[in-house]
């Protein structure tokens, strides 16, 4: 379904109470995405094409900046110093390899796709 950019967003944080926003209430919606279900490689891709935009429009990278790098501190933070984010959260440093399951037990060993996910 595509409402060519017209949908009336469910989810505010200004207007409507937690409990009927549908990501919050159903965790598997959205991939997972709210127990960090592959936040490493959906992330990625979004800074990835941040970057892309960046290069050719300075002026709309530092618009914003705090936004794109909070998500690369959700995934790959790397400062210990940082209240807001845990280092590196999807890196398994004893194992060599990024969980892909988030919080959630993973169904097949650590649920990582393909390497190029990680790298992004």
């Amino acid at each position: 379904f595509d409402c060519g950019g017209l949908c009336t967003p469910r989810c505010t944080n200004l207007v409507n109470p937690p409990e009927s926003c549908p990501a919050l209430a159903n965790t598997g919606m959205n991939f997972g995405n709210a127990v960090y279900n592959d936040h490493h490689f959906h992330y990625g891709y979004f800074v990835y094409a941040a970057a892309v935009v960046a290069k050719h429009d300075p002026s709309w990278e530092r618009r914003w900046r705090q936004r794109i790098l909070a998500m690369v501190r959700d995934y790959g933070n790397p400062s210990s110093a940082d209240q807001s984010f845990p280092v590196a959260r999807h890196k398994d440093w004893f194992l060599g390899l990024s969980w892909a399951e988030g919080i959630r037990p993973a169904a097949r060993d650590w649920s990582q796709a393909s390497i190029s996910e990680a790298i992004n």
